[in-house]
Order: C-alpha cells, then structure tokens, then sequence
C-alpha cells in the first residue's frame, strides 16, 4: 500500500507541475454477509481514481486504482495475497488484489472536434446501464461481451463534427492485424428526444461480430426510455426505464435472449425519506440462473447518508441459494 501512496503523490506532484488542474477521488468500500446457516463473509474495496488536464483541456490523462479483497483478515505489503486459495478455512484470508482498472492519455485535436485516446482506454461515452443502487442488480446494459471503447488496450479515435453527434473507431492490437483488432461506435443525441447510439465490436469473420444498437428516449421530464437490440451471434432485446418524481424513482429492465431463449428482469425503487435516508427495493428474475446465481432475488437496501457516504443495511432472498443480510459502509473521498 505504501508503494501506491507513493505513487499517487509522485503523480500529484508531476501532474500540478505539467497540468493545471489535477484531481484524485475514489471510496473504500467494505461488506458484511451473514447468511441463513449463520456463516458469515467479509469482502472489501478501495478505488483510487486519479486524473489532470492541461489548462485550456485539450490534454488530459486518467487512472484507476482497485483493490480488492475477500476474507478476515487484509495485508496489503504486496499486490497479490493467496494464503488459501480453496477458500475453506474461513478464519484464513482468501485474497487481495489490486489492479489498474484503466490508464490513458487524451488529447483534443481541431478545436475539439477530434479525440484520440490511448492506453487502457476509458471512453464510456456510448453506454447505458440499468440500476440504481450502486451494488445490487444494474445488469441489463447495452454494451457488448467484449468491450468496445473500455478495459482494453489500444488506440481510440473519434471525431464530433457537429453538436450531438459522435463517432469513433478502436484499435486493440492482438498480434497479426485482422478485422478481430477493430472496433466502432456512433451516438447521435436530438435535443428534445433523445440518444441513437451504435457499437460494435468486430470478430475474424464479421458474422461472429458483436454489435449493439438502441435508442434512449428522453423526450418526457424525468423520463429515459431505452429500447435496444445486441447480437449477430446471440441475439438479445433489452429495455430500460428510469422514471423519478419528486422522492420516488423507478428503474424497470427486461431482457430476453432469443437465442437462449432465456429471460432476465429486474426493479428498483428508490424512495428519499431525507437528506440522511433512504430505501431502495429490490427485485430481480433470471430464468437461466445465469446472472443472479439463482432464479430471483428479493429485498431492499436502506441507507444512512453522511458526508457524502453511507452505511447500509439490505436483507434480501436469493431463490436457490436462501436469505442473506449485507451490512456495508462505503467512504467517499
């Protein structure tokens, strides 16, 4: 851990010397699972998020730093612990890790109207996803298997010629250079209606391809509708809905593989009781078990907020498998 504070402060230092604005951010997150039979687990994280630009933003870089841990007890004098690796003494630790989620490089070429990034690339700009809690469920996205635009490494360039519209290419080398090294999106955003947006990620030959394409409606207040279709080689419908008023927000997302056959569903609904609580519902449905590790879940997630973080407390059902109570704390900084 020490190497990593070190780290970070080197990059601090580099960053306010050649950038003007640098920031670092990120939480620690630990989790408490007691289950029907009374055994009990521990998992934990921290994520350490840096970045800096240059003063008039045309040159950026970021990363992330996560770590992660399961176990009783935590040492952090080397990246990867596996003092026991078949994880059936509970007393023992099982693992810790950590690992750099993402690292690029920016720059913003013909007065922004062309982006290049390079590294392990970050570039979220065409994704959408499911959920309101920031742990359970959010599994319904329209992003492919293999990643387009994130946690690969390569070269992104995308172009924004015009106000809404975004388009990009991805090159992620992989020996010798075929089609399987590419990969593309495209997002154009109506004001008053909402989001088109395009990805796909090539295969050898392109009937093996991953694609992806939806369109997010968002042309009600404080609605978004999602419609969107992901294949050539499964082929999947999925759908997502956000809808809040006042205290009350909604989040509803099917999805139905029609190559499996196979259906997923979920809801969450966030009620704000005040500025310091909340309390989340939680309901989810996977027919193949595929996702939940069982054929549904069902719970709630309250919270107490302070500062910007919170502790919670979320008793759920997970069919197949039985009762579970989480307690958590995750720090913001």
């Amino acid at each position: 851990m020490k190497k990593v504070l070190v780290l970070l402060v080197a990059l601090s230092m580099m960053a306010g010397a050649v950038f003007a604005q640098a920031t670092i951010g990120g939480y620690v997150r630990g989790i408490g699972t007691i289950d029907e039979d009374g055994i009990t687990s521990f998992s934990s994280r921290i994520r350490l998020n840096f970045s800096a630009k240059s003063e008039d933003g045309t040159a950026m870089f970021g990363m992330r730093l996560q770590g992660s841990g399961l176990g009783n007890t935590i040492s952090l004098d080397d990246n990867t612990f596996a003092e026991d690796d078949s994880g059936t003494d509970p007393d023992a630790f099982t693992y810790f890790n950590l690992d750099v989620n993402y690292f690029y490089g920016r720059l913003m070429l013909a007065d922004s109207k062309v982006q290049i990034d390079a590294g392990r690339l970050w570039v979220t700009d065409y994704d959408i996803c499911s959920g309101i809690s920031d742990y359970y469920l959010g599994n319904v996205e329209n992003y492919v298997s293999s990643f387009v635009f994130f946690w690969e490494n390569g070269l992104a360039l995308q172009v924004l010629p015009i106000d809404g519209l975004r388009a990009g290419v991805v090159f992620i080398p992989n020996e010798s250079i075929g089609l399987e090294d590419f990969g593309a999106g495209a997002m154009y955003s109506i004001e008053g209606i909402g989001d088109a947006i395009v990805t796909a990620r090539f295969a050898e030959e392109f009937k093996d391809s991953e694609l992806n394409a939806s369109f997010s409606y968002t042309g009600v207040e404080n609605l978004s509708a999602s419609v969107g279709y992901k294949g050539l080689v499964n082929h999947t419908l999925y759908g997502i809905v956000n809808y809040g008023m006042d205290a009350l927000t909604v989040n509803v997302a099917p999805m139905y593989d029609f190559t499996a056959e196979t259906f997923y569903g979920e809801a969450s609904i966030q009620y704000v009781l005040s500025d310091a609580f909340d309390v989340i519902g939680l309901f989810a449905y996977d027919q193949s078990s595929a996702i939940l590790d069982a054929k549904y879940m069902a719970g709630f997630e309250g919270r107490v907020k302070t500062g910007g973080s919170y502790f919670w407390i979320a008793p759920y059902y997970l069919g197949d498998v039985g009762f579970k109570l989480d307690l958590g704390v995750r720090v913001n900084f």
